[in-house]
This record gives C-alpha cells, structure tokens and sequence, in this order.
C-alpha cells in the first residue's frame, strides 16, 4: 500500500493571513482586515465543520 500525502488546508491559511498581516504592516493593505479576521476565522472553521459532515 502507498501512502499518500495530503497537505490540506490549513498550511494555506496559515500562508494566506500571515501575508496579509505583513503587508498590513507595509500599509499595503488598509485597517480593515484587523477588524474582519475574527469573522473570517468562524466562516473557516464553519466550512471545515459542515464540509466534513458529507463524508
């Protein structure tokens, strides 16, 4: 039997708001993702719960 390697996700969030927060810091990216990130952590971990439930 192979193994496969599934990287999935969250490697990719991880990379993703970390960009976003440096160039937050460049001021690149305005302020309003310090206000949203809160939100946007729930619409993840809410996709992650309910996108589990098909399988």
């Amino acid at each position: 039997m192979k193994r496969e390697k599934k990287a999935g996700l969250f490697p990719w969030i991880l990379i993703t708001i970390g960009v976003i927060f440096v160039l937050e810091n460049f001021g690149i990216v305005d302020d309003a993702f310090s206000k949203l990130w809160p939100v946007i952590l729930i619409v993840i971990g809410a996709a992650i719960i309910f996108g589990d439930r098909g399988k």
